[in-house]
């Protein structure tokens, strides 16, 4: 891929969305090692977080193109659902049913509780729900015809209305802020704070996906600038100018990330392009990342449920920085291609029908 064609189309982004989602799930992994090792190195992993971000905006990009291919809100619904919910029951029923009755309190309520993910709809448990990604993704499926349909409507003015949208995602989130701090309580609705955080960025990936089909230009060396500029001066505005314990200051670290995650983005899409080789073909890196992209649903719920495992079960005898980066991660990401194996012939069936 040319420099010019990277500099100047938002489909560059689309088009390594797989080595993107690797990217993303690397950080993710990276992000959950935040309790091992120095200080500095969980502040350091910490970052990780804004894997999800990328997720998200990855997520927008290819929800677009699923519902442009068919409109058909039902089949739209199969399709999404199918993809998530064969492989979370593949590995989310055995590995609850090992932490939960074998090395747990082995009560059925819990493990029912845990499979359900009814710590999502609880605020006050979320803490509690080890894989709210799966509910809150399930969530942005259910809600994804509506925004769609909503900018459809308004085919001439599709960029001022994901403006909008951008805005009052932003603004409700303020309005929070100001008027309901205590939704930012860590042990609280914290986390469920934290996905209203994030909605800005999975509509800004909705609008990357317009941008790609209306073949609008993109700068993508600027916008990288300009992303980790915005990041830096909110993360400075933040601890320098706000109570560190303050809804706030929560608030503001959050909204950095989606700048970092835009950065990255951007970034990443200029080394991905630069990196092939004249015969077109792509370098071992970008293979790898691609391999780790396609299987990142399994690897975050592989991975996440191997860390509980961990807790409950005897390898909390390992040190726990070897059990993670030896023993968690590489298990994950070998098991996660037998889950998409399974999960794929599943579905191959089921449509078959």
């Amino acid at each position: 891929m040319s420099m010019n064609k990277t500099e100047q189309n938002w489909a560059c982004i689309s088009s390594y969305r797989t080595e993107l989602m690797g990217v993303a799930t690397l950080l993710v992994l990276l992000c959950h090692g935040n309790f091992f090792g120095t200080q500095i190195g969980r502040a350091i992993a910490a970052e990780g977080q804004v894997g999800v971000e990328l997720f998200l905006f990855l997520s927008g990009i290819g929800l677009y193109f699923s519902m442009r291919k068919n409109e058909n809100v039902f089949v739209f619904y199969r399709h999404r659902f199918m993809r998530i919910i064969p492989s979370y029951l593949i590995i989310a029923v055995p590995l609850y049913a090992i932490i939960f009755f074998l090395l747990g309190p082995r009560k059925i309520s819990i493990f029912l509780y845990h499979i359900f993910q009814v710590g999502f709809l609880l605020p006050n448990e979320l803490r509690h729900c080890t894989l709210w990604y799966v509910p809150f993704i399930v969530l942005m499926y259910i809600l994804y015809p509506v925004w769609y349909f909503l900018t459809k409507a308004f085919c001439q003015k599709k960029t001022l209305v994901f403006v909008l949208l951008i805005v009052a995602a932003f603004l409700c989130e303020l309005v929070s802020v100001v008027f309901l701090p205590g939704f930012y309580v860590r042990e609280g609705t914290g986390r469920l704070a934290l996905q209203v955080c994030r909605l800005p960025i999975f509509l800004i990936g909705c609008y990357a996906a317009f941008a790609v089909q209306e073949r609008k230009r993109l700068r993508a060396f600027p916008l990288a600038f300009f992303s980790a500029l915005a990041f830096a001066a909110i993360r400075l505005l933040a601890m320098l100018c706000v109570d560190n314990r303050s809804p706030l200051y929560i608030s503001l670290i959050w909204k950095s990330r989606i700048f970092l995650a835009l950065a990255i983005i951007c970034a990443c899409v200029l080394c991905f392009g630069l990196s092939h080789s004249s015969d077109g073909k792509k370098p071992v890196a970008l293979r790898v990342l691609a391999f780790v992209g396609k299987c990142s649903l399994e690897i975050y719920l592989l991975h996440a449920l191997l860390m509980d495992l961990y807790r409950y079960g005897p390898l909390a005898a390992i040190p726990p920085f070897f059990s993670y980066y030896f023993i968690v991660v590489p298990l994950s990401v070998v098991l996660a291609v037998a889950v998409r194996s399974l999960s794929g012939k599943i579905q191959t069936r089921l449509f078959a029908r």
